[in-house]
C-alpha cells in the first residue's frame, strides 16, 4: 500500500501513531522510526497488572498526558493499545523517545494464572503450520479458560486438535476447548479480532 501511494501521488509517504480520543502522538521520521513527541503529549509505557513504568524495550499499555487539550486535560490515559519503546535513540538525531514496537490492543493479551501476561500474536504465528485453517479467533474468557473459534478450507479434524494442543501449550495454566464453525463474524467497527481478552485486569494480586 505505502509503495502504490508513494509511486501515484510522487512524494515519500510517512506513517504516524495516533488515536481518536488522543490525536497525533507519534510520526515517522525518514529513517523509518516512529517518534513520540513530547512537547504536545507525555506517552507512558506502563506494566498492565501495576500499572508503573516498564523499562525501555518491554511491551506494557500506552498511557497518553496530552498538554494542549484546554477543554478537558487528560492525565494518563489508558488508550487500550500495546507498545514498548526503544532503549536507542534515531539515526536521524532526533532526540524525542521512540517506539520500538505496536503491539495492538490492549486487551488481546492474555492473563496466565500466574499473573504473566502473553500477547494473542503468538497464535497468527501458529497458524502458518495448518493450511487447513483459514479463519480462527482465541478468545480467554476467564483466568483459566479460553475458546478457539476455527474455520477451515477444508475439514481436518487431526490438524485443528493440533493446533488447539499448540496454542494450550503456549498459555500454560489456562484449558483451550476448540469450538469448529463455518463464519466468523468482524466486530462492531467492522474490524476482525483474532485475540480477545473477555475480562479486565483484576485490582490486586493474583489468586
Amino acid at each position: 500500500q505505502r509503495a502504490r501511494i508513494s509511486r501515484v501521488f510522487g512524494c515519500p509517504v510517512a506513517n504516524e501513531y495516533g488515536a481518536r480520543d488522543a490525536g497525533i502522538l507519534a510520526y515517522e521520521s525518514p529513517c523509518g522510526h516512529l517518534h513520540s513527541f513530547p512537547q504536545n503529549a507525555v506517552l507512558e509505557i506502563l506494566d498492565p497488572n501495576t500499572l508503573k513504568p516498564v523499562p525501555a524495550g518491554r511491551m506494557g499499555v500506552v498511557a497518553v498526558t496530552d498538554l494542549h487539550n484546554f477543554a478537558m486535560p487528560r492525565l494518563r490515559w489508558l488508550l487500550g493499545d500495546t507498545a514498548s519503546l526503544s532503549p536507542d535513540g534515531c539515526l536521524c538525531g532526533l532526540p524525542e523517545p521512540v517506539l520500538q514496537e505496536l503491539g495492538g490492543r490492549e486487551d488481546a493479551m492474555f492473563l496466565l494464572p500466574d499473573g504473566t501476561f502473553v500477547h494473542g500474536n503468538f497464535v497468527g504465528q501458529l497458524s502458518r503450520n495448518y493450511p487447513s485453517s483459514a479463519k480462527f479467533q482465541l478468545i480467554q474468557t476467564d483466568r483459566r479458560h479460553a475458546v478457539l473459534h476455527l474455520v477451515q478450507l477444508r475439514t481436518d479434524a487431526a490438524e485443528a486438535e493440533a493446533f488447539r494442543r499448540n496454542v494450550e501449550a503456549m498459555l500454560p495454566g489456562i484449558s483451550v476447548h476448540l469450538e469448529l464453525t463455518d463464519h466468523l463474524e468482524p466486530g462492531p467497527s467492522g474490524k476482525f479480532r483474532y485475540a480477545i481478552r473477555a475480562f479486565d485486569w483484576p485490582a490486586g494480586p493474583s489468586v
